[in-house]
């Protein structure tokens, strides 16, 4: 296991919190009755489906207490911060403590309800935005009825489409050779788990003032890794349901296991650069790891990976291995909601990327609140024809849609080169089920590989 620490605050972060902080001291000093208060739960009841995480509400808290909580069974658990996780269908309690200054002092109990889930459905829901129609063209209907007597007006011709046809434009795109997701164990290289501190994510209090937390990030090393060589960098960002575990392990709503196995199989075979891949967590909530919701909340933690990433996550990479830095060694790609925050970090971040792979991109990433608006949608010249931009969408991917081709038809628009291709996944290709699945991003990854690092 490895681990960096790193302090990333600023002073001008510092003093806004200090400022805080006296301002909220100032305020207490006049209102003696509030500043008494015993701290309280907010709930004592909580009603959570397996697999939810929940975060404790206490009001009127301590500045110098400490909270702990415990748990009467493992139907949940729950982390030093509060946060409850739901496990397994049933009751569970939580007793919640207060110790300060050696005095503890019980805070209350919360009961927890945990329902299970309707269905393990091997898809991702959208957040809180309308899962968009497929746009493929219905065929047309057989007639029983008689064919009338041709007319003059009859022989209209129908105006042709002028939206980009969801196929793929470049027929170089090839399915990824048999084998190459098998566990092949001549091939295999080694997965670490990287841990470090940062103070990029977004407080559930909103302070400025962060307390550093641990993050990490799996690493994908090829075979052979040497400090004696110097390796070009791949970070994949996993979706909303996922965590970096899952992207090359088994996954938890999709198959993710085998990602790494494409990547070795695929260097051993000549295909690929030698290469490291790492996997960061992409929720950046004060957890540091994944959540469950699809609420606006939820996204926020995940559009916000673009400052732990890029602030704290590549710096500590580039420090702990043996790196080729720069963006012509440096590319970004995801799945799903990591394909949406891919897009918002490539797109903001072009000097640090050269290459942006979308896999099954989530809806989100253009007009979307506090991300990329078409008036974002620009590269500088010279970034223009030194940027490899690629979305693959599963053919029968009916979770996102058609956002893919709204992602390409969109940077398409602005002048932007972007290559776009639909698949059945699968190895070899052709055989997987084409939907928001592993076999479509093992697809996409395989060939977006094959075009970065030359």
């Amino acid at each position: 296991m490895r681990r960096v620490t790193m302090n990333i605050l600023k002073k001008q972060t510092i003093s806004i919190g200090l400022c805080f902080a006296l301002a909220v001291s100032t305020f207490s000093a006049f209102t003696p009755a509030t500043a008494a208060a015993k701290a309280k739960l907010v709930k004592k009841k909580l009603t959570l489906t397996v697999g939810q995480k929940k975060k404790i509400a206490i009001k009127s808290k301590k500045k110098k207490a400490k909270y702990s909580f415990k748990a009467s069974n493992k139907k949940a658990s729950v982390s030093k911060s509060g946060v409850i996780t739901a496990k397994k269908a049933g009751k569970v309690k939580i007793a919640v403590k207060e110790k300060l200054k050696k005095k503890t002092r019980k805070v209350g109990t919360i009961t927890v309800t945990i329902k299970k889930k309707i269905a393990q459905n091997t898809t991702v829901p959208a957040l809180n935005t309308p899962t968009p129609v497929v746009t493929a063209t219905p065929a047309a209907s057989p007639s029983n009825e008689p064919t009338a007597e041709p007319t003059a007006t009859a022989t209209a011709t129908p105006t042709p489409k002028v939206t980009p046809t969801p196929f793929p434009e470049n027929p170089e795109f090839s399915n990824i050779p048999k084998g190459y997701t098998a566990k092949n164990q001549a091939n295999k290289g080694e997965v670490e788990r990287f841990e470090y501190e940062s103070t990029e994510y977004i407080s559930d209090d909103e302070s400025t003032k962060k307390t550093p937390i641990d993050r990490y990030a799996m690493v994908v090393l090829p075979k052979d890794y040497s400090k004696a060589k110097k390796y070009p960098v791949v970070y994949m960002l996993h979706g909303l349901s996922d965590t970096p575990e899952s992207m090359v392990g088994n996954g938890i709503l999709n198959d993710g296991a085998g990602t790494q196995y494409v990547v070795w199989n695929a260097i051993a075979n000549g295909d690929v650069k030698e290469c490291i891949v790492v996997y960061p967590c992409v929720c950046c909530n004060e957890e540091g790891k994944s959540n469950f919701n699809t609420d606006a909340k939820t996204a926020s933690y995940y559009d916000y990976i673009i400052n732990d990433l890029t602030k704290v996550l590549m710096p500590a990479i580039n420090k702990e291995y043996s790196t080729l830095t720069g963006r012509e060694n440096t590319a970004v790609c995801g799945f799903s909601m990591g394909g949406r925050e891919t897009l918002n970090i490539g797109i903001r971040r072009p000097d640090l990327f050269s290459g942006i792979g979308l896999f099954n991109p989530a809806p989100g990433a253009l007009d979307g609140g506090d991300m990329l608006t078409k008036a974002d949608l620009k590269l500088a010249d010279e970034y223009i024809n030194s940027t490899y931009i690629q979305i693959t969408k599963g053919a029968t991917d009916t979770v996102v849609g058609s956002n893919p081709t709204n992602y390409y038809n969109a940077l398409k628009a602005a002048g932007i080169p972007c290559s776009y291709y639909e698949t059945m996944g699968g190895d070899p290709a052709g055989k997987g089920n084409g939907g928001h699945w592993a076999t479509v991003y093992h697809h996409g990854l395989y060939n977006f590989l094959k075009r970065i690092f030359k």
